[in-house]
C-alpha cells in the first residue's frame, strides 16, 4: 500500500466502525446510486424516532479549493482521486457532521460525458471544474448513426482510464474494501443529447421520429450488452440499473412525448435489471411523475426544486424520495432564516403529505465565494437541518 495511501485507510476504517457512523449507517437501507456520491435509500423516519436524513454533497472543484488539488488530476489519475476521495470522507464525517455515511468503499466515476464518451463525444477537462462534454455532436446527420459502433467495453472512450483505476485502487485498497466499478447510469435520452444535441433531438422527436427511435433503441440494446460484459468482467452483476435523466424535464418535453418517445425504452432497461433503483432529473418533472410511476420495481425518485412535492409524496407513496434544494438559492446565497424556512417547507410537505421514506440533500455544491465563505454557509445549513430535521 502506498505510504501516503496506508494511514489514511486506516482512519477511515477506524471512522468506518465508530459508534456515531454506525448509528448513521442505520439511517439507510443501502445504496441507490454511487456516481461519485452516495446516494441511499432512507429508513423509514418512524424508525428513526421522526428524524429526516439529510446530506450536503460537495462537487470536486469545491473540494479542490479546501484541500488545494488539480481537478484534473482527480478525474485522471488514480492515485491522486484515491489520496483526496479519503480525504474528503474524513473531513465530511469529522468537520461537516452530515448524515453521509462513511463505507469502505471507493467509486470510480469519470464524470458527466463517461457514457456518451463511449459514442465518440469528447470530454474536456479542466483544472478547477468538473469535466464536460464538448458541444460538436457526434451525429451530424441522421444518416451518422450508421456509422455508430457499440460501445467496446476495454478500449472506447474512458474505458482504459477506468480500467487503470480500477486496478490502481483494487491494487491500493484492502481486500474486504470495495471498489464500485462504473455502471452506465445515464438513460437513453440523455445519452441521445450528448451525441446528436438537445434542440436537434428535440426536433428529430416530432420531426424523424423513426430516426429517435432508432438511435434510442440502439443505445438501449448497447447498455444491455455492455452490462452483460460488466458483470463478466467483474464475476457478479451489482449494476444497480439506474436512470439519471436531468435532460427530461418539463417544458422542454411534453408528457405526451415522453410517453411515446422515451418512456418504453426506460421500462426496457429497468425490466433487464429486475427493477430500477433510482430516476433521477433536476428538472420539472411534476407532470412526468404518473409516467415514471409505470416503470418497473422503482425505488426511488428525486424531487427536484422545480418539482412539487406534494404530487410526487402521492403518486410514489411507496417509494422512496430523495428531496433536492437548490444549493445557491437554499445555501450558498440565502441567510439562516432562508436555509431554515426552505428546510421546515420539505418537512412541513412530508408530514402533511404522510410520506416516511424520504431524506432531504443538498448536491451539487461548487464554489460561489471563498472556499472560506462556501464552507461557513454549508456548516450553518447542516446546523440548522439537525435542528429541524430531528
Amino acid at each position: 500500500m502506498s505510504e501516503g495511501i496506508g494511514p489514511l485507510v486506516k482512519e477511515v476504517e477506524r471512522i468506518y466502525n465508530s459508534e456515531r457512523n454506525q448509528k448513521t449507517l442505520r439511517c439507510w437501507q443501502g445504496i441507490a446510486d454511487f456516481r461519485g456520491k452516495f446516494r441511499g435509500y432512507p429508513t423509514d423516519r418512524r424508525e428513526l424516532g421522526g428524524k429526516i436524513p439529510f446530506i450536503a454533497d460537495l462537487m470536486p472543484p469545491l473540494w479542490a479549493k479546501i484541500f488545494g488539488y488539480n481537478v484534473r488530476e482527480y478525474y485522471t489519475d488514480p492515485e491522486t482521486f484515491l489520496e483526496y476521495y479519503l480525504k474528503q470522507q474524513i473531513y465530511q464525517f469529522e468537520e461537516l457532521q452530515d448524515d453521509t455515511p462513511v463505507l469502505k468503499a471507493v467509486p470510480i466515476y469519470m464524470g458527466t460525458g463517461f457514457e456518451s464518451g463511449l459514442y465518440g463525444a469528447v470530454t474536456l477537462y479542466s483544472d478547477t471544474t468538473d469535466p464536460w462534454v464538448a458541444r460538436e455532436p457526434v451525429l451530424k446527420e441522421p444518416e451518422d448513426l450508421a456509422r455508430l459502433e457499440p460501445a467496446d467495453f476495454y478500449r472506447t472512450g474512458q474505458m482504459p482510464l477506468v480500467h487503470e483505476f480500477y486496478r490502481t485502487l483494487t491494487g491500493l485498497l484492502p481486500d474486504d474494501w470495495q471498489v464500485i466499478f462504473p455502471e452506465l447510469g445515464r438513460g437513453p435520452f440523455g445519452v441521445a443529447v450528448h451525441l446528436r444535441g438537445y434542440d436537434t433531438l428535440l426536433m428529430d422527436l416530432i420531426l424523424n421520429p423513426k430516426f429517435a427511435q432508432d438511435l434510442l433503441g440502439f443505445l438501449v440494446e448497447d447498455r444491455i450488452r455492455w452490462t452483460k460484459e460488466r458483470a463478466k468482467f467483474l464475476g457478479t452483476n451489482e449494476a444497480l440499473g439506474n436512470l439519471n435523466n436531468d435532460e427530461v424535464c418539463c417544458p422542454m418535453l411534453s408528457p405526451a412525448l415522453y410517453e411515446e418517445m422515451i418512456l418504453p425504452h426506460e421500462i426496457k432497461i429497468a425490466a433487464f435489471h429486475g427493477g430500477a433503483g433510482y430516476w433521477h432529473s433536476c428538472g420539472n418533472i411534476t407532470e412526468l411523475l404518473p409516467l415514471i410511476k409505470r416503470i418497473p420495481g422503482l425505488k426511488m425518485v428525486q424531487v427536484s426544486p422545480q418539482t412539487d412535492l406534494s404530487t410526487a409524496c402521492r403518486v410514489f407513496a411507496g417509494a422512496s424520495l430523495e428531496l433536492d434544494v437548490n444549493p445557491v438559492r437554499d445555501i450558498l446565497d440565502t441567510s439562516e432564516e432562508g436555509m431554515a424556512a426552505k428546510l421546515q417547507e420539505y418537512k412541513d410537505g412530508l408530514v402533511q403529505n404522510g410520506h416516511t421514506k424520504a431524506y432531504i440533500r443538498a448536491g451539487s455544491l461548487a464554489p460561489l465565494a471563498t472556499a472560506d465563505q462556501d464552507l461557513a454557509k454549508i456548516k450553518t445549513w447542516i446546523r440548522v437541518a439537525r435542528e429541524i430535521l430531528g
